[in-house]
């Protein structure tokens, strides 16, 4: 599975991010591709099928990802700034919204 992200601010994008998702070595693993630096693999720790949990304690910033459905309409993406912190850094809240033009 792939994915993007950008930051914009006043109408300029600052940062982007690609996101991967494929399996290695028999599981899960998560690469990180941010603003053009190096990609960095975040190897699965955990999944089960409200969360999974990526995590690189060799990588400066962050160690940890997790993301956990709340609900069918929302998931929260927590960001650890080490592999065994108990709280995030920040988190990203997603949340299903239409799209305009589709049914």
């Amino acid at each position: 599975m792939v994915g993007m992200s950008r930051t914009v601010r006043e109408d300029r994008a600052r940062a982007w991010e690609f996101l991967l998702l494929r399996a290695e070595g028999g599981r899960l693993a998560y690469w990180a591709h941010p603003s053009g630096q190096d990609p960095t693999s975040f190897p699965a720790i955990a999944v089960s099928g409200d969360e999974a949990v990526f995590a690189n304690p060799e990588h400066d910033f962050p160690q940890k990802i997790r993301y956990r459905r709340e609900s069918a309409e929302r998931i929260v993406a927590s960001v650890f700034g080490t592999a065994d912190a108990a709280d995030p850094a920040f988190e990203l809240d997603y949340r299903r919204v239409p799209c305009p033009g589709v049914p």
